[in-house]
């Protein structure tokens, strides 16, 4: 193989992987989970918490969405949540988000971070920075607070 040649075989790879590069940072990065809304619920043993389900798409809490999605569920009170970054993990016990890519196929989030910047008496708002298997999603979000009467614990 000549000098050239080489070269040239060395900038083709360069360029596939600077193409793959930008290909898979646009896949790992949601720009489009524009919906949101979130809603108290109970989590592992019962534990008290909010849930936050954020697409591309209208969302509500009485249905599942269309489509992909994620469901960040974040341990502790509508009243105490408010200001607070809760650490995503494999143990579940202070925040459990999963992404739905199929009405029965989903994924855990390996890491990252809710954070949960203010709660109104009908809005939650905040972000996400979340670590699953084969994307990263960061968001803002501002979702509509849904209320339910129920009781945990």
């Amino acid at each position: 193989m000549t000098r050239l040649n080489r070269t040239r075989a060395i900038l083709g790879v360069i360029a596939a992987a600077a193409m793959a590069g930008c290909a898979s940072e646009e896949l790992l990065t949601s720009r489009n989970l524009t919906h949101s809304v979130a809603t108290n619920a109970c989590g592992l043993a019962d534990a008290p918490g909010i849930v936050i389900m954020l697409a591309n798409h209208p969302v509500s809490v009485e249905e599942p969405p269309d489509g992909e999605y994620v469901r960040a569920f974040v341990a502790g009170t509508i009243a105490t949540l408010a200001g607070k970054t809760v650490a995503v993990s494999g143990n579940f016990e202070d925040a459990m988000v999963t992404l739905y890519t199929s009405p029965t196929k989903s994924t855990f989030a390996t890491g990252g971070t809710v954070h949960i910047s203010s709660i109104s008496p009908d809005r939650v708002v905040g972000s996400v920075d979340l670590i699953f298997p084969d994307r990263r999603l960061t968001a803002p979000f501002d979702a509509l607070l849904v209320a339910r009467a129920i009781m945990c614990g």
